[in-house]
């Protein structure tokens, strides 16, 4: 697959060009990410993004034991995986289980298909009228990386997370603030209301919550105002 981008020698203000294209459309954004996903991980490098492996290892950080000790039988679901950054990070990090993802951005799902890490990796949009097709009770853990952002994932997506973990099993996310896409912070706002509400509902117990810096390196170009890490274990 070919994207037909030409990438400057600027590859931040590139980035900023690219994440400023995107807008609350679901649909919209799914081509601006068709565009850009040959580029895609070689961008996230160069502006080092490095939240999916921060989210990685909050994942193998925060394994049950009984995880650990069967880890080669844990499965492991990656929605809104992209180019399979995430997966990639947990791969690295020692995890030997089962890997699965979705993914709404057919260029983004055949880069990270062609990596071999996912053992079903689908491609299809994850909305409240599509929601995952996955089993009810099948996984040990879910993650959502760097994805609960305007015309993304909606935040609603999260209770269907939650159906398909395993009583015990964890909800793995990052709540953040981009400049770019959320000035106001609206969707952090509506994010934050429904995690509140999976809490106050019983649905899932906190775990641990953790300050992050979505990328390594500060950069005038994307600003990260607020970037949290959540583990969450479902009751």
């Amino acid at each position: 697959m070919t994207s037909g981008v030409n990438i400057p020698h600027n590859k931040e203000l590139f980035f900023l060009e690219f994440v400023s294209a995107l807008t609350d459309d679901v649909e919209s954004n799914k081509n601006v990410y068709n565009k850009i996903a040959d580029e895609y991980d070689d961008l996230a490098r160069n502006v080092h993004f490095h939240s999916a492996n921060h989210l990685a290892r909050l994942c193998m950080d925060n394994l049950t034991e009984s995880m650990k000790k069967n880890l080669d039988n844990c499965r492991v679901l990656d929605v809104a995986a992209g180019t399979g950054l995430f997966a990639e990070g947990l791969r690295a990090a020692g995890f030997t289980g089962r890997l699965d993802g979705v993914e709404g951005a057919n260029g983004m799902c055949e880069i990270a298909r062609e990596k071999g890490i996912y053992s079903d990796l689908r491609n299809g949009l994850i909305t409240l009228e599509n929601p995952l097709s996955f089993d009810d009770d099948s996984y040990d853990v879910v993650v959502v990386s760097t994805a609960l952002t305007p015309g993304h994932v909606p935040d609603e997506c999260l209770f269907d997370c939650i159906r398909v973990l395993k009583s015990g099993g964890l909800l793995i996310f990052n709540t953040f603030l981009l400049a770019t896409t959320d000035p106001s912070g609206v969707k952090l706002k509506s994010t934050q209301r429904v995690v509140k509400k999976i809490e106050d509902d019983g649905l899932c117990k906190r775990v641990v919550e953790l300050d992050d810096k979505m990328f390594d390196l500060d950069h005038q170009y994307h600003k990260v105002s607020k970037n949290v890490l959540h583990c969450y274990q479902k009751n």
